[in-house]
């Protein structure tokens, strides 16, 4: 995502910063619930375009600062099948209470049929 495409007004994919224009960012999942393969790391890439905000799983006590400016790499290894909320974990704003999501940790099989599934929505 390109944080300098960012426009929260228009909703869906601007709002998130994706250049639709970029032929790379056609295999991006646009989804409030995060899904991953259970043992396998995760990078994660957090920025921020406005304010700081915090990328927080409490279940999982892992927490990472969004900073303007910056992209701040993120390494987790989810160990256990599950569902975990993700949420904003700083004070940023009016929006602060619908800063929230949810971690799916599913093994690889599962994985493999979800990813399938919103490849097969783009055609």
């Amino acid at each position: 995502t390109n944080p300098e495409l960012e426009d929260a007004s228009a909703g869906g994919e601007a709002a998130l910063g994706l250049d639709t224009k970029d032929g790379a960012s056609k295999d991006d999942v646009v989804t409030g619930t995060m899904v991953v393969p259970v043992n396998r790391e995760i990078e994660v890439i957090l920025r921020a375009h406005d304010v700081i905000h915090s990328f927080f799983i409490p279940t999982m006590r892992f927490k990472q600062d969004a900073v303007p400016g910056l992209a701040i790499h993120m390494h987790f290894t989810p160990i256990q099948t599950g569902d975990y909320e993700i949420l904003c974990a700083e004070l940023c704003g009016l929006g602060h209470y619908k800063m929230h999501g949810m971690l799916k940790v599913v093994s690889q099989e599962e994985f493999d049929k979800w990813l399938a599934a919103r490849e097969a929505e783009k055609q």
